[in-house]
């Protein structure tokens, strides 16, 4: 972790890793529900809003914030927390995701709920189990950084 933040960046960051662990839950309810492609977009939008938590933790207001990319949101996190390079794999499940999901294939004119199955969906689940955790373990250490620091 490289250091650099504050107590207003922290709760940031604390309020958009909460709000990606509600996303997943309604991402695995969803699943239970067979939409599984409603559940692939809710898992990668709980994946995404818990990378935009540790880009938070750093920067107060970074730039390039609002745009769905999370190969780019993954890069911006572990410049400055270079222990997530270990979730590359889990974000690699990703890389195509955005458009493939959000939009109608016009080679084909599918549209995304007829090309997300069970087994994406599991895969995109299971990809942001490991995600969120991780970014939120990045979190929970610099919680614990400002809090040894005022302690002094």
């Amino acid at each position: 972790m490289s250091g650099g933040f504050s107590s207003s960046c922290l709760k940031t960051a604390t309020a958009w890793v909460d709000d990606a662990y509600f996303d997943l839950g309604r991402a695995y309810r969803e699943f239970e529900e067979e939409s599984y492609s409603w559940a692939a977009f809710m898992a990668a939008t709980a994946t995404e809003k818990s990378l935009k938590a540790v880009i938070y933790l750093f920067h107060e207001t970074p730039d390039k914030m609002h745009r769905h990319d999370i190969p780019f949101y993954f890069d911006r996190a572990v410049a400055e927390a270079p222990e997530l390079r270990s979730i590359s794999h889990a974000v690699s499940v990703f890389e195509t995701y955005n458009s493939y999901v959000r939009y109608i294939d016009n080679a084909d004119i599918s549209m995304p709920r007829d090309r997300y199955g069970k087994k994406e969906a599991g895969r995109a689940l299971e990809a942001a189990d490991q995600i969120l955790p991780a970014a939120k373990s990045v979190i929970d250490k610099a919680a614990e950084i400002l809090r040894d620091y005022t302690k002094k």
